[in-house]
């Protein structure tokens, strides 16, 4: 696994979210501390155990998480579907979602995203393979690639 090296508080100043570099994981951070401690998760470096169980975890936070739900503690309830969720931004994400506000949209194509997180994932793709597809807005590689699926539209 490739590391970055982060200071304790370091944060992307231009806001965006920092991925973890473990493809089959997707989590994304604001702060490089949090990062960090995901990591140790994922190295199984787990530090703090429950009073009440086995279970053990490398943060604070993660433990306070977990005794919530030995105590069967709701922090914030959607009124929608009643999905609990455990910080109030994931419960304004979540609404958003039932909302369908698509309030991030791309200055490429047409697409719209419910969170700017998602939006910097497809812009992305944008960068990655710059020739579109005027009719569908597919992405391609090459100038060749394009051409081809011209041909076949």
């Amino acid at each position: 696994m490739k590391e970055q090296h982060f200071t304790a508080n370091q944060v992307n100043r231009d806001k965006q979210r920092i991925l973890c570099p473990l493809p089959e994981c997707g989590k994304t951070y604001a702060w490089a501390k949090s990062l960090k401690k995901h990591l140790e998760e994922h190295r199984g470096v787990q530090e703090i155990k429950c009073s009440l169980c086995k279970h053990s975890c490398a943060s604070k936070q993660n433990m306070l998480a977990h005794i919530r739900r030995h105590k069967n503690e709701t922090l914030h309830k959607c009124e929608i579907c009643s999905r609990t969720l455990r910080s109030a931004e994931s419960l304004r994400n979540h609404i958003k979602l039932h909302r369908n506000e698509r309030e991030f949209q791309c200055n490429v194509c047409p697409k719209t995203y419910n969170l700017i997180y998602e939006l910097r994932i497809h812009l992305k793709l944008h960068q990655e393979s710059p020739f579109m597809c005027p009719a569908c807005y597919r992405r391609f590689k090459s100038d060749t690639l394009l051409q081809t699926h011209l041909d076949n539209h």
